[in-house]
């Protein structure tokens, strides 16, 4: 069944009006579009579309379990890709470079000039790549604006972008009230040995390399259709 123009618009905005993400819109508008092949013969064209839906994806409320599903698939995939490039830096070739990173951090935080406003700078500098990164992806990949639906993977990114600079931040407020009676950072950052200071850096670093590889995997495969 070949669809006119104006039909091919009314599927779009009947999907635009219950679909929330882009990845879903896209697929299930082309197949619909495959499954008008194998409609029988005298349906109107709205029954068509009905008789699609209703069959294929159990209405407009099965189509919302299935964006639920996906996105929780697509959370969880951008998860299992940070993880793994996590292990990753610490297996070769990556851990050749973490080696030396830890020795030139190393030798950094002993130099007399180094104090704990070139460590919060540091920090700040270091964690300016994954935050650019978060808020390129949807220029690069079209998600803004309204122009068309957001991506089912944004909360995956939002997960990305906080949750594991969360932990650190966390970790890294936390070690003065366990390990010391003052809790000050920058009195603790003097009591602190080199190899704390060491640690906070790599961790930092680590989530920066890590991130930044999920994001190039993302860019790779979000472009969107023309």
């Amino acid at each position: 069944m070949k669809l006119t123009n104006e039909q091919q618009e009314f599927i779009k905005k009947n999907l635009r009006d219950n679909l929330r993400y882009r990845e879903t819109y896209e697929e299930l508008y082309d197949h619909i579009l495959t499954a008008f092949d194998h409609t029988p013969d005298g349906l109107s064209f709205e029954n068509a579309v009905n008789k699609i839906i209703n069959d294929d994806f159990g209405g407009f409320n099965g189509l919302a379990m299935i964006e639920d599903r996906y996105q929780r698939t697509a959370s969880s995939e951008i998860k299992r890709l940070y993880l793994m490039y996590l292990t990753k830096c610490l297996k070769l070739p990556l851990i050749s470079f973490l080696v030396i990173s830890v020795a030139a951090v190393y030798y950094m935080v002993c130099q007399p000039w180094f104090g704990y406003s070139i460590l919060y700078t540091c920090i700040l500098l270091i964690n300016l790549i994954p935050v650019t990164l978060f808020y390129i992806r949807p220029i690069r990949t079209g998600y803004i604006w309204g122009r068309i639906k957001g991506s089912v993977k944004n909360r995956g990114f939002l997960w990305l972008r906080y949750i594991p600079i969360a932990i650190l931040l966390g970790v890294f407020g936390i070690i003065p009230w366990i390990f010391l009676e003052d809790s000050n950072p920058s009195h603790w950052f003097k009591n602190a040995p080199p190899a704390i200071i060491t640690v906070i850096l790599i961790a930092f670093m680590i989530h920066t390399v890590a991130s930044y590889r999920v994001y190039r995997h993302d860019f790779k495969v979000s472009l969107p259709k023309k």
